[in-house]
């Protein structure tokens, strides 16, 4: 098991295929779902329709610290702009995602699951529900969506007081009727 308290794979790390170094601008998150798609300057981008994997380290546009070079701190962000590995997660890899409530697709901020609006997972979303991607966040698959993973438990105990925390297994789904 390796990851955050936010998002965790538990199971399948030999599931899990270093699918190459890309190229991503401005800020994102560990676990955020990436796209295969590009912007317009050829970089990847989060994940709405299609997804390539997840990203394996946060980026930031913050250079790191020299404290933190020097100290050989672990886990730095690539810095916006540079090269990061993306991480094919393979069917049968189970992950725990942990985020806070009332979030948006669209909220800005570092987090994995859309848990307000189209979409919403909350700790009472059945077992076995499909999940697509909004925005590089796992959502409640709606019509059109790829469907990337299924619920296994959404009545976990989260970290923190009030977040929503969720088992998912990966799954090679087809798009979402």
């Amino acid at each position: 098991m390796f990851g955050t308290t936010n998002f965790q794979i538990l199971h399948g790390s030999d599931l899990a295929m270093h699918m190459g170094e890309y190229y991503m601008s401005g800020d994102h998150f560990y676990g955020q779902w990436v796209d295969q798609s590009a912007d317009d300057a050829g970089y990847i981008v989060p994940a709405t329709i299609g997804t390539l994997g997840v990203l394996s380290q946060d980026v930031s546009t913050t250079e790191p610290t020299y404290e933190q070079t020097s100290l050989g701190y672990t886990n730095l962000a690539s810095p916006s702009g540079r090269t990061v590995t993306v991480i094919a997660l393979l069917p049968g890899a189970m992950l725990e995602i942990e985020s806070e409530p009332s979030i948006a697709y669209d909220t800005a901020g570092e987090y994995r699951l859309v848990t307000s609006g189209a979409g919403a997972i909350s700790a009472s979303t059945a077992m076995n529900v499909e999940l697509g991607v909004q925005n590089g966040r796992l959502r409640v698959a709606q019509t059109g969506d790829l469907i990337v993973a299924r619920v296994i438990n959404s009545a976990m105990t989260p970290e923190t007081d009030d977040n929503i925390k969720i088992r998912v297994e990966r799954i090679a789904g087809g798009k979402k009727a």
